[in-house]
This record gives structure tokens, C-alpha cells and sequence, in this order.
């Protein structure tokens, strides 16, 4: 009966280490997934490679190295929402349809809800298709991060083209946001890419509607800023 107790007592002991220890296998599982799986995770999106890649250098990744890394990734544990956000992002960018990843974006963010680079990519997808939905989303990147450096340019990007569908808020952070771009001086290019798209120049003339003087500004210096890129590749 003593030795029973005993062997009762000692189970109750280990338990938490237990517990413990097969939590960190999972973990362990995902950061091997994602480091054999490096640098596509770090690079994702489209707009991060180009903002961390060399001056030399204007092509993104090839489409192989998503592939590859989709098939890595698919080694994490799928309870793991911020292995599956990188995984259903690593698909996408291997060339799958969005329609195809979306029921893998939102078992991620269910699993890892505050992550505000899933709810970017969220929106991201849903943009073209479901426009309201996609709004949504972008005020819940706001909400969890709203001085995200990063995500800056990607979010601000995003809602220029779903300007009509925001709520008064998410507006009014996209603006503030815009207007970052210009006053970090390291995030200036990004001007560069917001007015490549049809809807850039509309944001831009909004977030600087009270200050012309600014707007001209930053004209001028987007002429001076294409042209040295331009010399620069010939």
C-alpha cells in the first residue's frame, strides 16, 4: 500500500515536468521546421524582401525556395498558429490560390490571435474577394500593433485599395501611418511602392490634405529618388 502511494506521489511529482517536456518537443519540432526552412519565414512577404534585400539585388525570392520551404514548414505542429500563418504564407507565394489557403490562415490566427502580421496577411487575401471582411481584418492589425515598423508600408499599401470599406478609425491610422513613411527617414522608399499602385497617390494627397507645403516636398523628392534609382541601374 506504502509503495502504491509512493508511486502515486512520485506520478503527481513529474507531471508538470512532463507537461513541460512534451510541450518543448512541440516547440522544438517548430523551430527546427522554421530554421531548415530559413530565410523564407524572416522574408515572407513580398514587401519585406524587397525592403531587406541588397541594393543590388530588385527580383524576389525564386519560387522554389517558397516551395521548399512549404514543405518544411508542413513538419511544424499544426497547433502551432504562427507556424501555420508562415506556412499558409509560403504556399501562397509558391503559387496556390488564395481560395486554397484560407480555411489555414484563420486555424492560424485562431491558434495565435494576436499575431498582427496574420491578421495583415488575412486581410491581404480576402481584399479581392471580400473587401468588408478584409477591412475587418486590417483594424484588428491596427488594434494589436499599431506602431508596428514593419508592417508599416504592407498595411498602409493594403488600405489604399479597401479605402471605401474602413471604419472611421482604421482610416484614420492608415493616414497616420502614411504620413510615417515620409517622417521615418528609413522608410521613405516605401513612398516609392505606395504610389506604383493605382490607389497610392489618392492615400498620399489625403494624409497631407492640410499640409501642401509637405506634399510638394515629397514630390520633389520622389522625382530626385527615382531618378538616382534610375542611374543607378544603368
Amino acid at each position: 500500500m506504502r509503495g502504491w502511494r509512493g508511486w502515486l506521489v512520485g506520478a503527481v511529482v513529474l507531471l508538470p515536468s512532463l507537461i513541460l517536456a512534451a510541450g518543448g518537443a512541440v516547440y522544438l519540432q517548430n523551430g527546427l521546421a522554421v530554421n531548415a526552412a530559413f530565410p523564407v519565414p524572416l522574408n515572407m512577404s513580398p514587401l519585406i524582401q524587397t525592403r531587406m534585400m541588397s541594393k543590388d539585388s530588385t527580383a524576389p525570392m525564386p519560387r522554389a525556395a517558397y516551395v521548399d520551404a512549404a514543405n518544411i514548414l508542413r513538419r511544424a505542429n499544426s497547433r502551432d498558429g504562427n507556424a501555420e500563418l508562415s506556412l499558409a504564407e509560403a504556399r501562397l507565394y509558391a503559387g496556390e490560390k488564395p481560395r486554397r489557403i484560407f480555411s489555414q490562415v484563420e486555424d492560424g490566427l485562431m491558434g495565435a490571435p494576436t499575431s498582427a502580421e496574420g491578421w495583415t496577411f488575412y486581410a491581404e487575401i480576402l481584399a479581392p474577394s471580400d473587401p468588408k471582411k478584409a477591412a475587418r481584418a486590417l483594424d484588428q492589425a491596427f488594434t494589436l500593433a499599431p506602431y508596428d515598423f514593419f508592417l508599416a508600408e504592407r498595411r498602409v499599401q493594403l488600405a489604399s485599395h479597401i479605402w471605401n470599406y474602413l471604419g472611421s478609425d482604421t482610416k484614420s491610422e492608415t493616414l497616420r501611418q502614411t504620413r510615417r513613411l515620409w517622417d521615418e527617414s528609413v522608410l521613405r522608399d516605401e513612398i516609392l511602392s505606395l504610389l506604383a499602385t493605382s490607389d497610392g497617390g489618392k492615400l498620399l494627397t489625403r494624409a497631407y490634405a492640410d499640409d501642401p507645403d509637405t506634399l510638394r516636398t515629397i514630390n520633389r523628392w520622389v522625382s530626385a529618388r527615382r531618378r538616382q534609382l534610375q542611374s543607378q541601374k544603368s
